[in-house]
């Protein structure tokens, strides 16, 4: 299953003797799979299956569904002859004609036709009997739209795949030269510590003279070692390549990837953000900015992945 975005538009058609069916089906970014489905009134009962149809093809985004149905021959919008109504009208007009003796009014033609339910439309058929004579078709025309949606889904889906490829290796190349200056940042965070607590020492006068005196050099320069461990940046680098990796590997699944790989980059954000934080050094911080941005964008464009 190649990498698909999200924001896709795709139309189907579908004819039969009596009618012809379009379907038109717009997709856009959702953390979700959000379904919007626009139906006449009378043929509502078929939300549910078009829904569920729509799932089977797609996991994430807001999915906006039309359908457009156009009688072939024009002479089916025409209002029908409701015979019943009208042979019950004439005789309430002959039982009002005996009760209200000596009335002469005959209601005319013209006057008869405007009397409710007289006249019904070609949309007053049984509901049943509407469902079954449109359903199959618009479910043809449904798929044929979520066909195009896919392949459209697909194609903007390959087109973005080197452009997140080239920004993960982006985040590598940072990567790999922060961790050339390990040993460079080791060595400058005990020296700094080291300053540090000398200078603690110094300030306070005898009581620090008496404290160097008590603690063997040895013994200070352990302790200062085990707070340059703590903020040694190794692991976060260790954590960063695995993410790397993950997220080149991932890109490459045949699974929807979308949320996964939104995942990785807030897990790669957040070691670059641990590393900025524990080294202050010019050269380093160069390095990070650059990952941080390269992930930024990476998120961006991760948010139209399915």
């Amino acid at each position: 299953m190649p990498l698909k975005s999200m924001t896709a538009f795709g139309s189907g058609e579908h004819d039969t003797p009596e009618f012809q069916y379009r379907c038109e089906v717009k997709t856009l970014n959702s953390r979700f799979i959000d379904i919007n489905v626009r139906l006449p009134r009378s043929l509502s009962a078929l939300e549910s299956i078009i829904i569920s149809e729509v799932k089977n093809s797609l996991k994430r985004g807001k999915v906006d569904i039309s359908f457009d149905l156009t009688p072939v021959n024009s002479a089916a919008r025409l209002p029908k002859l409701n015979e019943d109504a009208v042979h019950h009208y004439e005789s309430l007009g002959s039982r009002v004609q005996e009760i209200a003796q000596g009335y002469p009014k005959e209601l005319s033609v013209y006057e008869i036709l405007r009397l409710d339910g007289a006249l019904e439309s070609y949309a007053r058929e049984n509901a049943d009997d509407l469902i079954a004579l449109h359903k199959p078709a618009m479910l043809e025309s449904l798929r044929a739209a979520l066909a195009k949606v896919i392949a459209a889904r697909e194609s903007e889906g390959a087109a973005l795949k080197p452009s997140l490829t080239e920004l993960v290796k982006q985040v590598t190349s940072n990567r790999e030269a922060v961790a050339q200056h390990t040993d460079t940042i080791r060595e400058h965070l005990f020296d700094n510590y080291k300053k540090k607590v000398e200078g603690f020492l110094e300030k306070l006068g005898d009581v620090g003279t008496r404290v160097q005196d008590a603690m063997p050099e040895d013994r200070l320069l352990a302790e200062v070692a085990v707070m340059a461990d703590k903020a040694d940046i190794a692991e976060e680098i260790t954590r960063l390549s695995a993410h790397e990796v993950e997220f080149a590997k991932t890109l490459d699944s045949h699974d929807d990837v979308g949320r996964k790989l939104d995942f990785l980059c807030q897990e790669m954000h957040r070691e670059v953000n641990t590393i900025s934080n524990k080294v202050s050094q010019l050269e380093i911080a160069k390095h990070t900015l650059g990952m941080k941005q390269a992930i930024e964008r990476l998120r961006q464009q991760i948010q139209n992945i399915e």
